[in-house]
């Protein structure tokens, strides 16, 4: 049957007021059109309505017309596109997967914050510093943690600075954007983590990151410094006691003590490309 017949046929039901047939006779057709089951689907619940009582007759004449004009136009010519009711499901199904990643994301944070193992530093302490524990990359069980938080103490009691570092908890896989989250809930100033090898000598890859920034005032008053906000995060490779010493003096550096960090970026054996940058900035 050509496609003008198909019109024929559909539009002599339509006129006998058979649109119930209608559906039967284009399905037979095509069987796979998916419009013409969004019609039939829209047409159930009129006639559902219709039953119930829940339009008035002229509604209800005005949508069986709607539906008997689409399938007029699907038999001319074979068929339509047809707005989805269920297409606000699919604009809607990626945004409420995204809310729910969300809401798993935060109470994940939230979990993870309130299981935080967090120190408890004095009060009276100006600068508190969280070290956590670093992960081993290979070869004999250390605690560098616990030898960078003796150095960075002892360096703080000799010069009498309210300086204080402390280990916390483990904490797998943390990234830089955790960080400050972490800080916060912790209530330190300082935060440092990273990883470590044994070879002939202990060497940690360390990060560091400040809470707050310092004051650029002062620093910029002092010494040359032309960024003053890479002084509250970065990374280095370092001996323990070279990275307590390096720790110190970004941290005296901060607050404006020039020549007590200058002194202790001296003193590191190993200079790194950035010490040699920051010495010549505090001269």
């Amino acid at each position: 049957m050509n496609q003008e017949n198909i019109y024929q046929k559909v539009r002599s039901f339509i006129v006998k007021n058979k649109t119930s047939d209608v559906f039967k006779f284009l399905k037979e057709h095509f069987p796979e059109a998916e419009s013409l089951t969004i019609l039939e689907s829209e047409y159930n619940e009129i006639r559902d309505a219709e039953l119930k009582g829940k339009l008035d007759h002229n509604q209800i004449q005005i949508k069986k017309n709607q539906i008997n004009d689409k399938l007029l136009t699907f038999a001319k010519v074979g068929d339509i596109q047809i707005p989805e009711k269920n297409s606000n499901r699919k604009i809607w199904k990626p945004l409420v997967y995204f809310l729910l990643l969300v809401l798993l994301s935060l109470i994940w944070w939230n979990f993870k914050s309130s299981s935080l193992d967090c120190p408890i530093f004095a009060n009276e302490i100006n600068t508190k510093i969280l070290v956590i524990p670093f992960s081993n990359l290979g070869g004999v069980e250390k605690n560098p943690q616990l030898l960078l938080c003796n150095e960075i103490n002892n360096l703080a009691n000799r010069n009498q600075l309210s300086i204080n570092a402390k280990v916390g908890a483990s904490i797998k896989n943390l990234t830089i954007d955790e960080v400050p989250k972490i800080a916060k809930s912790c209530q330190v100033d300082l935060i440092v983590w990273g990883t470590y090898e044994q070879g002939d000598s202990l060497e940690l890859i360390l990060n560091y990151y400040y809470s707050n920034y310092p004051d650029s005032t002062i620093l910029s008053e002092y010494a040359k410094l032309k960024n003053v906000s890479s002084l509250q995060k970065g990374q280095m490779s370092k001996k323990i006691t070279d990275a307590a010493l390096k720790l110190c003096a970004l941290t005296v550096l901060r607050e404006g003590n020039l020549p007590l960090a200058k002194k202790w970026i001296e003193k590191q054996e190993v200079k790194d490309e950035n010490d040699v940058t920051l010495l010549e900035r505090l001269e």
